[in-house]
This record gives structure tokens, sequence and C-alpha cells, in this order.
């Protein structure tokens, strides 16, 4: 039985940590539906063909598979990122506080409907943007 996903909490936090070491040379990939776990992040290091390291949910912990073979474990997806790329304080409340990266569109804010509906309109938007990806 494969580890559950990420939640979208930690996805959009791996996606901004992914935005601020990339400039480090570092490559950062999401892969949904592998054989270990339903979601995936794949680091690949500077100069490094294969994935340096392989990151994926286990029940209460978040388990760091590195190139060799050892498996670390991780109270939370903060710790593991920052075990394999540290970031200065300020990079480090970027990636916990930060905005939604600039790909993703934007919710509107305000009192404009109930929760579900704007929950609906942000999935729909997502959808969409996926679709379009998809496409091209």
């Amino acid at each position: 039985m494969p580890a559950p996903a990420f939640s979208i909490e930690d996805a959009l936090m791996a996606v901004r940590w992914a935005e601020q070491v990339a400039p480090l040379g570092y490559r950062v990939v999401i892969t949904p539906c592998c054989a270990q776990a339903e979601e995936v992040i794949e680091v690949c290091v500077p100069r490094a063909g294969a994935p340096a390291f392989r990151v994926h949910r286990g029940g209460a912990s978040i388990l760091v598979a590195d190139c060799v073979g050892l498996t670390l474990s991780f109270p939370t997806l903060e710790d593991a990122l920052l075990a394999m790329a540290p970031l200065p304080k300020s990079g480090r409340r970027l990636m916990l506080r930060g905005g939604s990266p600039a790909w993703l569109p934007a919710v509107p804010s305000g009192p404009r409907g109930n929760a579900w509906s704007r929950a609906g309109k942000s999935v729909s938007g997502i959808l969409a943007l996926l679709a379009g990806l998809s496409r091209a």
C-alpha cells in the first residue's frame, strides 16, 4: 500500500523551497503515483543526472532516501527540506509563509460567497490550468 500524498500546504511549501534552491543548481520534481508513495518529491543536486534525494510521506513522518539508499525520517516536511538544502532565516520565512507560486491562479479574497463556493472556484481554476498545460 503506497504512502499518502502530501497535503496542499506541504506541496506549496515544497514549491516555495524549490524556487529558492533553483539558483543554487538544485532541480526539484514532484511526481505523483510512484511505487513507494502516491507522491514523491525528487531533488537533484548540481551536476547529478539522477535524483540525489527522494522524499515521501510515510505514516506519521517524512522519509528521505538518498542516492545510496540511506533513509532518514523527519517529523515534518520543513525539517526534511531544510536538511537537504538549508536556507537563511529570511528564506525559511518565505518558504513557510510565502505566497502562492506565480503559476498558481490567485484566489479572490473577501467575503464573496461561502467557503464551499470559493473552494470550488479555486479547484476549478487549478484544473483548468492543468488542462491547459497538458494540451500544450
